[in-house]
């Protein structure tokens, strides 16, 4: 169930320099993500999870709600994630399971997204995760409500970070990674990294390839 909580709400203001302004960045989406039915499950040892990448428009341009996990928190300490978690029995779908943490997280009603589609899973081998992400938009601003224990903070991301090639920083991962690229975005609030920052950069090669080929 959802909090009524009012631990703090962080914002990054602004754009970042050199990033395009788009009017409608998510509906550029529509057409390029995998439709938003049941992933194929991965290998049986892992749990599988599943975030929202959400689109919200506000006075600044579209924003992507982001969480800082409070510093006492068994899994992944204070880190910038996206809103998410494991599936539970009576979710039906992953895609139900993203917009139900979303709502226990962040205070956004399911009923009020539009769920574009889906990204690759992503595997966090450390914790035995197989992360689904989603991608959604709302056509409306929403005041975001973070869940008092799970939410340490709601960092609001400028989506206009997804489509600025210089907000993404590559560097190559260490011997014995999963992955032979470790990304990771550099916001005010903080720097997003791990699984998180590997969906964000997904996500935005594909915003920049659509970008590259409209006419």
């Amino acid at each position: 169930m959802k909090s009524s909580g009012t631990a703090g709400i962080e914002s990054a203001q602004g754009k970042l320099p050199g990033s395009p302004s788009l009017s409608d960045l998510p509906g550029s989406l529509r057409g390029q993500l995998p439709p938003a039915e049941e992933p194929q499950p991965g290998a049986a040892q892992l749990r599988r999870a599943a975030v929202l990448v959400l689109f919200i428009p506000s006075t600044e341009g579209w924003m992507i709600p982001l969480i800082r996990r409070p510093d006492n928190q068994r899994r992944h300490p204070g880190q910038i994630a996206l809103p998410g978690g494991v599936i539970e029995a009576g979710d039906g779908s992953l895609a139900a399971t993203a917009l139900r943490e979303s709502w226990e997280e962040i205070g956004v009603p399911p009923e009020r997204v539009e769920v574009l589609g889906r990204l690759p899973a992503v595997v966090v081998s450390v914790s035995g995760f197989e992360v689904h992400p989603f991608v959604g938009r709302l056509d409306s601003p929403i005041s975001l409500i973070p869940h008092d224990r799970e939410v340490a903070a709601i960092v609001k991301m400028p989506a206009s970070v997804l489509v600025d090639p210089l907000a993404v920083r590559e560097e190559p991962a260490p011997p014995g990674a999963r992955h032979p690229t470790i990304f990771a975005f550099d916001l005010p609030e903080g720097t997003v990294w791990g699984a998180t920052a590997r969906i964000l950069a997904s996500l935005a090669q594909i915003l920049r390839d659509v970008k590259a080929s409209a006419p």
